[in-house]
């Protein structure tokens, strides 16, 4: 769940535009009722309250925040604690370990965290989506309703459909479905008596998903292909355009494998933080977008590095490099796809191939901050029969 909150919070600050908003900061940051705010509103603090009225987006990030007050965009929230009992013209998107909703939304509900807890008198004027450890929804939702976690309660009205992702899941004798219920876990969910499903009750058990997946996956060669074929012509794009790169890179990993191996589980540990921490406190969500559309053209190009190793260590150095690098990304693509292990050959790839990159880099920023500046260009000499003055 960890994780999931994660996810959800990185999400929520994806969708935070960088521009036209007002800044509010400190530990304890309070909107007043009566108060009006004519913009996109962006808080952050330890403590927030918001009882004023704000015309535009609402963007809050701290430990504790409680919302009341009426809001003319949608709302996104990522905190420790969250209460909400206000109005949203657009959508509520709350992210917390605890998030309490008992407002309404013209648009959609979006809630993630430990504890969800949906009250009674809540209504999304469309969708209703909640995950958590343990999900209880009340209120009402006019297009449909999905619910995931470890425990899920159903005690609202939906006038679409219902889908439970759950290890238990209850709906109780007060809801109303006016679509289809779809469940999917271990068990069937428990439906109380005085429940009303007006559409088809199913329920999809582990089993028949793990068989879909089998069948999808019947034909290990076409994802063979698929790899070598993906991989292989960016590969050979790469060695067309940066071939010193490409070639310098792979190097690196068989002379400095330790130095590769810690700096590609820094870099793929940190950078996602890095994001993160860009996009809140120093210049907006832009810089951060930046920061990870990098990060994900690095994680393309890591498994590059390693094929082209692999292929000089298995047909010498003197080979052609084309030669070597496209028969490493057939051994790499393979040995990625060996049941049990491949994903741990995968995570070992992405890291070496992450270090040998920043091993470069560094190595060429050295090299660059070492190459002595050009000397001035000297003085013309004067024609000849001009006199010296």
């Amino acid at each position: 769940m960890r994780l999931l909150r994660c996810v959800c919070f990185a999400f929520l600050l994806l969708c935070a535009p960088a521009w036209g908003y007002q800044v509010i900061s400190g530990s304890q940051v309070t909107v007043p009722a009566g108060q009006k705010i004519d913009d996109d509103l962006l808080i952050t603090g330890k403590s927030v309250e918001v009882a004023g009225e704000v015309t535009g987006d609402l963007y809050v990030f701290g430990n504790t925040v409680n919302i009341t007050g009426p809001v003319g965009g949608s709302i996104y929230v990522g905190a420790q604690t969250v209460m909400w009992d206000g109005a949203a013209s657009g959508s509520a998107n709350l992210a917390g370990q605890n998030v309490n909703a008992s407002g309404s939304a013209k648009r959609n509900f979006a809630f993630a965290g430990q504890n969800v807890t949906i009250a009674d008198k809540a209504s999304a004027g469309r969708e209703m989506l909640a995950a958590g450890a343990s999900v209880a929804a009340g209120g009402t939702a006019a297009k449909g309703t999905r619910l995931a976690g470890s425990s899920v309660v159903f005690s609202g009205k939906t006038e679409g459909p219902l889908t439970l992702a759950a290890e238990t899941a209850r709906v109780t004798g007060g809801a109303v479905v006016g679509g289809d219920l779809t469940s999917y876990g271990q068990r069937k969910p428990t439906i109380e008596p005085g429940a009303q499903v007006r559409g088809v009750i199913r329920h999809v058990p582990p089993k028949a998903e793990a068989g879909a997946r089998r069948a999808r996956h019947k034909h290990p060669i076409r994802g063979f292909l698929f790899r070598f074929g993906l991989w292989g012509v960016l590969g050979l794009f790469v060695l067309l355009i940066a071939p010193r790169m490409l070639s310098q890179s792979a190097d690196s990993i068989g002379a400095r494998p330790g130095a590769c191996l810690g700096f590609g589980a820094i870099a793929l540990i940190c950078a996602p933080v890095a994001f993160v921490i860009v996009s809140v406190t120093l210049v907006g969500i832009s810089v951060g977008l930046l920061v990870m559309g990098a990060y994900l053209i690095a994680l393309l190009l890591s498994g590059l590095f390693v094929s082209l190793f692999v292929g000089r260590k298995i047909l010498g150095p003197k080979r052609a490099t084309w030669a070597a690098l496209l028969l490493g990304v057939a051994v790499v693509a393979l040995a990625c796809m060996l049941p049990h292990v491949g994903w741990l050959i995968s995570v070992v790839v992405v890291v070496f191939g992450l270090g040998a990159e920043m091993v470069w880099l560094g190595a060429a920023l050295g090299r660059q901050r070492a190459t002595p500046p050009p000397p001035p260009p000297s003085a013309p000499a004067p024609a000849e029969g001009t006199a010296a003055s």
